[in-house]
């Protein structure tokens, strides 16, 4: 069986309850191919490479030893995140991983700062998974501002025009069983979050040619300070 090399990225993520959860990304060169949410007390910002057959690549049951993951389980959950074939649905993703990581980052590795990722990326695989704005140019924009919202950048979501039935938005809420009031606060300066939204959209729009500065929340970044 070929065994390539798989970059983990894992992050930590808000406790619920008396649970851990963290969330294992697994990519192949830059494109996102697995995602996974498992149970854990792990640091919030290790990058770690490990090497697995990908043929195996599929959802890692995983503990931290001292300097890597050891991969304890793997298994394959049907109705969870798979392998995204739609071209910009995967640069999408890349993107909104790197921006993951860049906050990740601007919080600092030192810090005592609990980062709550779990919900932010449930928030881009659940969208996906149940088809909620599936046709591409309304999906980046779906995910996008689920980013802002998450990030505290927001508005209410019915503001933006994005014409998603609040029916299906209130069910989809539910099934994820957090408010975006219980999404955890970054300690990041407002400037800095300003520059990697505006570096991401301006990826997105280069990518796609979608016109997000037409978004509310972005027509007020991009005006001249």
């Amino acid at each position: 069986m070929r065994t390539e090399a798989v970059t983990a990225f894992v992050l930590q993520a808000k406790p619920f309850g008396e649970n851990h959860r963290s969330v294992l990304l697994l990519t192949d060169k830059d494109h996102l191919i697995r995602a996974m949410a498992f149970k854990a007390a792990l640091p919030v910002h290790p990058l770690y490479a490990v090497t697995k057959p990908l043929a195996q690549a599929r959802f890692y049951l995983a503990k931290r030893t001292q300097d890597s993951i050891e991969i304890l389980q793997a298994q394959s959950v049907a109705h969870e995140a798979t392998v995204m074939q739609d071209p910009l649905t995967v640069s999408f993703l890349s993107l909104y991983v790197e921006l993951i990581l860049a906050i990740t980052q601007a919080v600092g590795q030192e810090s005592t700062n609990e980062v709550s990722f779990y919900p932010f990326l449930v928030v881009a695989f659940d969208a996906i998974r149940t088809g909620v704005d599936k046709n591409g140019e309304k999906s980046a924009c779906y995910l996008l501002c689920r980013v802002f919202e998450a990030v505290g950048l927001g508005d209410d979501l019915h503001n933006w025009n994005l014409d998603i039935p609040r029916q299906k938005e209130e069910l989809w809420r539910d099934s994820l069983n957090v408010t975006l009031q219980e999404f955890y606060a970054l300690s990041l300066e407002e400037a800095e979050l300003r520059e990697m939204v505006l570096r991401l959209s301006v990826q997105l729009e280069e990518l796609a040619g979608l016109r997000l500065r037409s978004l509310p929340i972005l027509q007020m970044l991009w005006r001249p300070n």
